[in-house]
């Protein structure tokens, strides 16, 4: 049985990262530069709930970086 290499594994979570189309359009928004979480969510149009949601997924896939201000 072949084994799975680490970046094979570390591949397939990247692209299971950006799977969902929400996630790429937050990744091609983010692209100009930081943004809140509020501007995320009133120009691409994704309810807060379902952002945070992708957020999670992005930063635990190290797409993104959280910096916390204030």
């Amino acid at each position: 049985m072949p084994t799975t290499s680490l970046d094979t594994i570390r591949c397939s979570s990247l692209l299971a990262a950006l799977a969902a189309p929400e996630r790429l359009r937050i990744v091609r928004f983010l692209a100009a530069g930081p943004q809140n979480v509020s501007t995320i969510a009133k120009n691409l149009c994704i309810p807060n709930n379902n952002l945070s949601h992708h957020l999670a997924t992005l930063t635990n896939a190290n797409f993104l970086r959280r910096e916390h201000r204030g």
